[in-house]
């Protein structure tokens, strides 16, 4: 680390967004979050991202993983809707039913554990940007809101995480939510 009164030439990574600013910033030009290296305060890799507490390196999750637990998670709800369909019958309250299981266990199991049945099998997890599971407001957000949205402009919300720098689509930056590598339940913050 430079001396307190030495001019400091490295970028400085605000710890809030991950945001590379220019040497001797003191606030991130993106999200506006105080950076003051000189006080000890972290400076941050690039490539590398922190929750707000400095605490704990999250290794954001693209497209293709998120494609194969969104793979496992519909083959998962074609099983159960064919089984609705076939207790009930064809109609239009089976189909409204079949809708409301799909996006229930989505919203159910995302609010509780931050994951579905296909992301827990991949190993990520919905997280908000203090990197807890997102409440069920930025849940219903981001699964029914959010992933209309990402849909209704022919996918591309969804194609959004390919490029994206953190690896969100719409409908995560619509409900402030990131998609991380689980940590182990042994892992602290």
């Amino acid at each position: 680390m430079a001396h307190p009164y030495e001019y400091d030439d490295s970028p400085v990574y605000c710890s809030t967004c991950g945001r590379e600013n220019a040497p001797g910033a003191r606030f991130c030009e993106n999200c506006g979050a105080v950076l003051d290296p000189q006080a000890g305060g972290p400076s941050y890799a690039p490539g590398m991202s922190y929750f707000d507490d400095g605490s704990q390196v999250v290794e954001y999750m693209g497209f293709w993983i998120r494609l194969a637990a969104l793979l496992i998670d519909v083959i998962l709800l074609v099983i159960v809707n064919l089984l609705v369909t076939f207790a009930l019958g064809e109609s239009l309250v089976t189909s409204l039913l079949n809708l409301a299981i799909n996006w229930g266990y989505a919203v159910i199991m995302i609010a509780w554990r931050g994951q579905t049945v296909g992301k827990m099998m991949v190993g990520i997890q919905v997280v908000d940007r203090q990197g807890n599971i997102p409440g069920i407001g930025a849940v219903l957000l981001r699964e029914v809101v959010g992933k209309f949205l990402s849909g209704i402009a022919l996918g591309l919300g969804y194609l959004w995480v390919a490029w994206d720098r953190e690896k969100r689509g719409w409908h995560d930056h619509i409900a402030g939510t990131y998609v991380v590598r689980k940590r182990s339940d042994n892992q602290t913050r």
